[in-house]
């Protein structure tokens, strides 16, 4: 029992310690707190990607792995889903459409639901990507935000048009490729299209009704940033480190 005299020195410095050790701990976990929430949505859409290459592969059937632009106008609900969510779907009329074939000429099914970027994690949407991998920085074109196709939100109508929409299309073959404004292509970056996710900034929606769209990026201080790596000739998919 400690009794009046309170705590032991012995006592005192276990305790001391003990915090030391904690906070030895925890100090890693809350550097690498930015990393994580970047890379494990990464991991999420590389997963996704692979789905929709498996899924061209096996279906025998043009796939394509789409993301809402900034450009639109979205109701309330919807809003959060430019920048932020991602979808795959399918060509279902394969007899008649060829590298020329618009998104909003084919028929069309969702292989998955709309999937969310975690808050605060965002696709780079700028013409041209900035990253750094292995201490080498890369700014190359983000072909397939370039340009975007035209389709819809509604898993209810698959076909509908209005929502531009950043697009990577899988053959049957395995490649991957973007829409250039006239067919599909094979534009890459030394053989790679890239996707970048970053939460060194955030969007301030506004609007009303059946009107409302994001406002221009802010920057943060805080934050961090990888990219998703598509190879055009092989569909592999690889995340910056």
């Amino acid at each position: 029992m400690h009794g009046k005299n309170g705590f032991t020195l012995v006592e005192l410095m276990v305790v001391v310690a003990l915090i030391a050790l904690v906070f030895a701990i925890a100090v890693p976990s809350f550097e690498n707190a930015g990393r994580r929430d970047v890379y494990k949505p990464a991991q999420q859409v590389a997963s996704a990607l692979r789905l929709a290459r498996q899924s061209a592969v096996v279906r025998r059937q043009w796939t394509m792995f789409v993301i809402p632009t900034a450009d639109n106008s979205y109701t309330q609900k919807d809003v959060k889903k430019a920048l932020r969510s991602y979808a795959v779907l399918a060509c279902t009329n394969m007899g008649g459409v060829s590298t020329s074939t618009r998104f909003d000429k084919m028929d069309k099914t969702f292989l998955t639901t709309w999937r969310t970027l975690p808050d605060g994690v965002y696709f780079e949407a700028a013409d041209k990507l900035s990253y750094t991998i292995g201490g080498t920085a890369h700014s190359p074109q983000n072909y397939a935000f370039l340009n975007p196709v035209s389709g819809s939100l509604s898993p209810a109508n698959p076909d509908g048009t209005g929502t531009k929409m950043a697009c990577l299309l899988y053959k049957p073959n395995g490649e991957c490729y973007v829409w250039n404004g006239s067919k599909w292509a094979n534009n890459s970056d030394n053989g790679y299209i890239h996707l970048q996710l970053r939460s060194d900034r955030y969007y301030e929606p506004g609007g009303s009704g059946e009107s409302w769209t994001l406002g221009e990026a802010i920057k943060l201080d805080t934050g961090t940033n990888t990219v998703v790596s598509v190879t055009w000739q092989r569909g592999t998919v690889k995340i910056g480190e």
